[in-house]
């Protein structure tokens, strides 16, 4: 399945980068696996990817025979009136029943094929929507590791924007001092120091806040603190050709997938609605014993065709 080798490309694009926690060291490959165990979303996905293939099952026995067996045991005793008018108890009789029977569907306007046909249509757009929740976690999860590295990345740049415009505060007091520079310079270098504070202070609260996004993914405490290490490089293909990659995703588009096994099932759903338009026809077949002894001695058997 394409989306299984996409997800497998998300995979191996994470694992050239790490995520360090405090307390232990863990990759992002194992983030993203304990981000999909925990989505209620997956889990949803997969208990109706589990009922569709439970349903598809069921559909396949419709083309088996049915089988019924039944068995019957009965106990009576009767009396009667003798020639001076008392009553005489007869023998007590056992009796004993068993019954096979078989019924095979011969034509029922298609609907079991049309039947098994729906259900295979509803498991495989189970199946892309499964695999869909877990790359959109996956998805999400690798968003907010970038989102950490770019906030990380901005709180270091602030912090030199910080010490640079602590630094013009000192050139211009000594410039001061030397003549060399007004008040207004002065005061000039200390909105700068401030503004450049205030934008460290905003970079520190985005990486907070892109931590806590990331934990409630992997339902974990929202305050629990990361430490977050880029590593290796990535590449991006110098030419990509725009034609190609509209194809790529019109062929393998999971919502374009869902779309056509939905548009499948419908028309399965029509065809299962007509064939109440025409007669069904079974055969059957059933086999029995009876007798007042056990095992059963006399037998019996039918054969026959039903119209439904």
């Amino acid at each position: 399945m394409k989306t299984k080798r996409i997800f497998s490309l998300l995979v191996t694009v994470l694992l050239l980068r790490g995520l360090s926690f405090s307390a232990e060291r863990i990759t992002l490959e194992e983030i993203i696996k304990l981000a999909i165990k925990n989505s209620p979303t997956v889990k949803e996905a997969q208990a109706n990817l589990e009922n569709a293939q439970a349903k598809l099952t069921e559909t396949r026995a419709d083309f088996l025979p049915q089988l019924s067996l039944g068995s019957n045991y009965s106990r009576s005793q009767q009396t009667m009136n003798n020639f001076t008018g008392g009553i005489v108890k007869l023998p007590e009789k056992e009796n004993y029943s068993y019954q096979f029977g078989l019924r095979q569907t011969i034509f029922d306007g298609l609907k079991t094929v049309k039947t098994n046909s729906q259900a295979r249509n509803n498991l495989n757009y189970a199946e892309i929507a499964y695999q869909k929740a877990n790359d959109d976690v996956a998805f999400e999860v690798l968003q907010g590791y970038y989102t950490i590295l770019k906030c990380i990345q901005m709180v270091e740049i602030n912090k030199k924007m910080v010490e640079q415009a602590l630094k013009h505060r000192e050139q211009a007091e000594a410039n001061y001092k030397a003549g060399l520079a007004t008040k207004s310079d002065i005061l000039r270098s200390d909105v700068e120091v401030t503004n450049s504070k205030i934008n460290l202070l905003k970079a520190e609260n985005d990486l907070i806040k892109a931590k806590t996004s990331l934990n409630s993914y992997l339902s974990r405490p929202l305050t629990e603190e990361d430490s977050v290490e880029e590593r290796g490089e990535e590449t991006i293909p110098k030419e990509i050709k725009l034609e190609e990659m509209l194809k790529s995703a019109l062929s393998e588009r999971a919502e374009i997938k869902e779309m056509l096994y939905q548009k499948d099932s419908a028309k399965d759903s029509i065809a299962i609605s007509r064939s109440n338009l025409y007669p069904g026809l079974s055969l059957s077949s059933s086999l029995g014993w009876r007798d007042d002894k056990f095992p059963p001695g006399t037998s019996s058997w039918s054969i026959g065709l039903g119209l439904d």
